[in-house]
């Protein structure tokens, strides 16, 4: 059903790998989704994917404060040396600043650069330098203003799921390593379109609109596209909720009866309408069908 609209998406979306280190010294690495929307180099993906970079710098300018406030109780030389111990023990240091964060783009010397972002959409444009490797050879269509989609319509949700890799901090050159680097490969998982979402925002009413199915997006597919069997797109992937059937019914292990509660999972994807108003406000170019 899917496998044109799939020989379509596959040209334009890839994988992005996020690495980060904190103060800890422990290092994580995540799987994302991204669309490679036109020749300069945008790209689409969800904000939450790209939420480290902004928490980075406010760690930067916190860990900047605290080794500030460090140097000026050691270099008071009217302060004794119990003294200075008590004042050091008095700064607050937050062992989970992040210290070093990365974006692998999908392949090596591929560059990130501007970014704007739109958490209240989950939506987020990162302009990316030097593409030619990535090998796009087209770029996504999105469904036009003022289509409407009819629920039980067959959707299509592509992404990078069930990747695990180990990245590592080498501290003689300051950069993030992958050792395990497995094969990358897409995982397209279908479903139909059951609801559309509206969420108000408490402070100001503001109404976003998305696009509910009946499969759940997994792991790795955040910021991936949602589509039909044309090929367009009808939203970006933004979460997973699981929703309570109603019903617990109960269970014996080793001796002791517990309650399972049943739930339903089902993905959710910024719609379309809200895609388009984003990418039309930062005036990135993208192509309606």
């Amino acid at each position: 059903m899917f496998s044109d609209a799939y020989k379509l998406a596959n040209q334009y979306t890839r994988p992005v790998i996020v690495m980060k280190r904190t103060e800890r010294g422990v290092v994580s690495t995540s799987f994302a989704t991204y669309i490679l929307l036109n020749k300069d180099g945008w790209a689409l993906t969800a904000s939450h994917v790209m939420s480290d970079a902004a928490i980075a710098l406010q760690h930067a300018q916190e860990r900047s404060e605290y080794e500030r406030k460090a140097a000026e109780i050691e270099n008071d030389a009217s302060l004794s040396p119990g003294k200075k111990k008590h004042d050091l023990r008095q700064l607050t240091k937050n062992y989970e600043w992040i210290t070093n964060l990365s974006y692998w783009w999908g392949h090596d010397g591929v560059g990130g650069g501007n970014v704007v972002a739109d958490s209240r959409r989950d939506l987020a444009a990162v302009q990316l330098t030097n593409i030619g490797p990535l090998n796009v050879t087209a770029f996504p269509t999105f469904a036009p203003a003022g289509e409407e989609m009819s629920p039980g319509t067959s959707l299509c949700r592509l992404g990078f799921p069930f990747h695990t890799v180990n990245g590592r901090f080498d501290d003689a050159t300051k950069n993030f390593r992958i050792d395990n680097m497995p094969p990358i490969s897409m995982f397209p998982n279908d479903g139909i379109h059951t609801r559309i979402m509206m969420q108000v925002d408490a402070n100001t009413g503001i109404q976003t609109k998305f696009l509910e199915t009946s499969t759940p997006g997994l792991r790795g597919q955040s910021g991936g596209p949602i589509f039909d069997r044309t090929g367009r797109i009808w939203a970006i992937q933004s979460r997973t909720l699981s929703l309570p059937l109603g019903f617990a019914p109960k269970v014996k292990q080793g001796g002791k009866e517990f309650v399972e509660h049943q739930f339903i999972h089902i993905g959710v994807g910024a719609h379309v309408d809200e895609v388009r108003d984003f990418l039309t406000a930062n005036k990135i170019d993208f192509a309606t069908k």
